[in-house]
């Protein structure tokens, strides 16, 4: 009825992505973008596909795009910024995750991330003030809680190291979870190992192994192994 309908492409696109059927949904997003080639959203969201597929320059210049044709598209920073994280590219993620702050400040998840990004490049203090600032927005942020205590537990900088604060952090992540899940025992026993309480350590740890899925239980049992000799673990 209506062929050069772009937004009905750009529909039935996101219908394919959340399907799984990629291959339609690019084809789908690509006729939006060619009957409206100010098409923000269809780039963004191609972008996603890619990125799901592992076509990250594909991705980027997707993200790209949207962010040149809508400058205030704080989704696009978003995305962007993840696919730099991923792929190591850790300075332009964090100007991105700066500038999805800026137009979303209230977005709390925007806080960890980058300060997760600061601490992959080292910028300590940085990572301490996100953190920090991402539970004084949101105090009921589990998310926010386990990044301040892993952290604090953790950080190679002793400067920035505090055990009794990341334990505390990781307990209250544990209280607003609800119950036991294998990121939290982990992060609760990176905690205890900073600050010389290994059999607790010990203990958090192997639950955490058992809860832990396939993909991650080799690492986990390096983590116990670890505390079992009495040492610490540093990111």
């Amino acid at each position: 009825l209506k062929p050069g309908y772009a937004e009905a492409y750009f529909n039935r696109g996101d219908a394919y992505r959340d399907l799984g059927s990629t291959d339609r949904a690019l084809a789908d997003y690509a006729k939006a973008i060619e009957l409206k080639p100010q098409y923000a959203e269809a780039y963004n969201n191609r972008g996603n596909v890619y990125a799901g597929l592992g076509s990250t320059d594909r991705a980027l210049a997707d993200y790209a795009k949207a962010i040149e044709l809508k400058p205030q598209y704080a989704e696009a920073y978003n995305n962007r910024g993840t696919v730099f994280a991923m792929l190591g590219r850790y300075e332009p993620a964090a100007s991105d995750f700066t500038r999805l702050i800026e137009l979303k400040p209230d977005f709390t998840d925007a806080y960890t991330i980058r300060g997760h990004i600061y601490t992959e490049l080292g910028r300590y203090d940085l990572a301490l003030g996100d953190f920090t600032r991402a539970i004084k927005r949101n105090p009921q942020d589990t998310r926010a809680h386990l990044s301040l205590a892993r952290f604090l537990a953790t950080c190679v900088d002793p400067e920035y190291r505090d055990g009794q604060k990341a334990l505390a952090s990781a307990k209250r992540a544990q209280e607003l979870f609800g119950g036991d899940d294998f990121i939290t025992l982990e992060t609760m026993a990176a905690a205890y190992a900073e600050i010389g309480r290994f059999a607790e350590a010990v203990k958090c740890q192997t639950r955490a192994l058992a809860l832990a899925p396939p993909g991650a239980k080799e690492k986990f049992r390096s983590r116990l192994r670890l505390y079992q000799s009495g040492k610490p673990y540093r990111q």
